[in-house]
C-alpha cells in the first residue's frame, strides 16, 4: 500500500473543506460555463474549479480572481501541461528542448 504524502494529505484536508466547498459552490453558481469551452465558442458545462496559478506555485486557495470554471477535459489538458512543464523544468529543458 503506498503512503500518501504529507502534501496529499494537505491537499485532501483543503477540498474536503467547509470553506473550499463554499467558494467552488459559489464559483460554478457565479460562472457555471466551462471558460475555456467558451473561449473557444463552445458552452460546455463547468464541472471543475480550477486554481489559475497552482497553489504549489503560490497561487491564492480561495481567492476569486485565482479560480476559473472548467469542464473535465480542459482542466485535465491543464494539469497535463502543468505536469509536462513541471517536468521540463525538472530536466533543465524547455518545452521546445532547448537547455537552459
Amino acid at each position: 500500500m503506498r503512503m500518501q504524502s504529507e502534501e496529499n494529505r494537505r491537499d485532501k484536508k483543503f477540498y474536503d473543506s467547509a470553506v473550499w466547498k463554499k467558494t467552488r459552490e459559489y464559483v460554478l453558481r457565479k460562472e457555471p460555463w466551462c471558460r475555456e469551452c467558451r473561449r473557444e465558442g463552445k458552452m460546455g458545462l463547468a464541472e471543475m474549479v480550477d486554481h489559475i496559478k497552482r497553489i504549489a506555485d503560490g497561487g491564492a486557495k480561495t481567492s476569486l480572481s485565482n479560480l476559473q470554471p472548467l469542464c473535465h477535459a480542459h482542466h485535465n489538458a491543464k494539469r497535463a501541461r502543468e505536469a509536462m512543464e513541471a517536468k521540463a523544468l525538472n530536466s533543465g529543458t524547455i518545452s521546445n528542448g532547448t537547455a537552459w
